[in-house]
């Protein structure tokens, strides 16, 4: 627990928002009956559908024709998937639109702010878009597939001279957005108690291209599921 005068400053992204209205023991409870259940039954459909990946990314050939029908069903696959994570966890999801909704977008580029692990869950089902990732994760079997599926930028974060040539690829990207992928970034960088705006991150802006804002808020009576200070064992 942060101390008050802490609190206020530039750790206030980072506090905890549950600390006076959690319940442990519906949280002890919830833990060893619905948890377990829905645990499993997002952890399966994640595993089956990566397999599903890792098969369909075998039938990418040099036939552009052939290569747009298997990523479309890849991206089908990866969409419904993420939108049993959400419900397997409980989530149900409340939208406003105020201006673009970034659902009927076809290209250019999503800026939002990043609470929690599930943000992505949403996004991939309301939008399928790409995002930057590591570089690790391309290498990595299973989600690897997924993440070249979705045509995903990948940043060698070891290597100055690999950041230059995805950030390139980043602005390049957003000046020549390929057709039905728009781009989703998170400029803050990090994740935050959903309460409080870090500071963007330059990259995402260099192109001087228009960006569709969104605003991720998670209401719980319980418990907070922004993904901020907690381990993440802790957090699950």
């Amino acid at each position: 627990r942060l101390p008050d005068d802490v609190s206020r400053t530039k750790y206030q992204a980072f506090r905890r928002l549950d600390e006076d209205r959690m319940k442990f023991w519906k949280v002890a409870l919830g833990s060893v009956t619905v948890m377990p259940l829905r645990f499993c039954g997002f952890i399966g459909a994640l595993l089956l559908n990566l397999c599903t990946f890792t098969v369909l990314e075998k039938f990418i050939t040099n036939d552009v024709t052939k290569n747009k029908i298997t990523r479309a069903v890849m991206r089908v696959c990866i969409s419904t998937t993420y939108r049993l994570g959400l419900y397997c966890a409980g989530i149900k999801i409340r939208e406003h639109d105020c201006g673009t909704n970034p659902r009927t977008m076809t290209s250019g580029t999503i800026v939002a702010n990043h609470v929690s692990m599930f943000d992505i869950c949403y996004f991939i089902w309301s939008v399928r878009p790409s995002f930057v990732a590591k570089e690790s994760i391309n290498r990595t079997p299973l989600l690897g597939a997924a993440a070249r599926a979705l045509s995903c930028i990948f940043v060698d974060r070891l290597s100055k001279e690999a950041r230059y040539k995805s950030a390139d690829n980043l602005q390049a990207r957003q000046q020549n957005p390929p057709p039905g992928v728009p781009l989703l970034v998170f400029p803050e960088g990090t994740t935050s108690n959903g309460c409080n705006l870090l500071p963007f991150k330059r990259g995402s802006f260099l192109a001087m291209q228009p960006v569709t804002p969104v605003v991720l808020f998670y209401e719980s009576a319980d418990f907070d599921m922004s993904y901020e200070v907690l381990p993440t064992l802790t957090w699950l």
